[in-house]
């Protein structure tokens, strides 16, 4: 299994869809790539923005489409 839109490319690109998270996960998350778990650190460290939130449904649909894309 795979991740996918889980990276610092995503996230910066929709900063204008960017929310709060109320209650910020902190636990640890075992299948994530180094890549990942660098981004999921700053996040729950605070190092980005403090309880910075995107959800998936905001991000654009061709956005969506290349990254499914790239996986083929």
């Amino acid at each position: 299994m795979q991740s996918l839109m889980m990276d610092r490319e995503t996230l910066f690109a929709f900063q204008s869809q960017w929310g709060r998270e109320e209650k910020q996960a902190s636990h640890e998350l075992q299948r994530l790539t180094p890549c990942e778990l660098e981004l999921y650190d700053a996040l729950r460290e605070n190092r980005i923005q403090m309880n910075l939130r995107l959800e998936q449904e905001r991000i654009g649909y061709s956005w969506v489409e290349e990254a499914a894309r790239a996986l083929l």
